[in-house]
């Protein structure tokens, strides 16, 4: 039982890293494609 939740909360613990991994991608991803945009309005 111990082994199998060590193993159930590793992976939940990948998954999260993960998924966070995922979002903060898109944040940076986001914001590289929002400063061209922002620079040009700017000037």
């Amino acid at each position: 039982m111990k082994t199998d939740q060590r193993s159930l909360s590793g992976l939940l613990s990948r998954s999260c890293i993960r998924v966070h991994s995922q979002e903060d991608v898109l944040k940076r991803t986001k914001i590289v494609l929002a400063l061209p945009s922002n620079m040009i309005d700017s000037v």
